[in-house]
């Protein structure tokens, strides 16, 4: 039998700022757009505490490990 123990990483969203975000801050729209590959495009937008809302044109919230977990045996 195997010693090893499994873990995980544990994330959270962060803003360009660098303040973490709740998910349910995070907000992602899709748009019908002919010019797109598949015809659709899409939208994120974000509620920071520091920057307020923010629209993410070319940059979305980025994860950040913040933490290693074990699994329950």
């Amino acid at each position: 039998m195997s010693t090893d123990t499994l873990t995980y990483n544990e994330t959270r969203f962060a803003c360009r700022c660098g303040r973490f975000l709740a998910e349910s801050a995070i907000r992602y729209t899709d748009h019908f757009d002919p010019s797109r590959y598949y015809g659709i495009r899409s939208e994120v937008e974000w509620d920071c505490s520091r920057c307020g809302t923010v629209v993410g044109d070319e940059w979305e919230p980025s994860i950040v490990v913040i933490g290693e977990r074990r699994l329950a045996a």
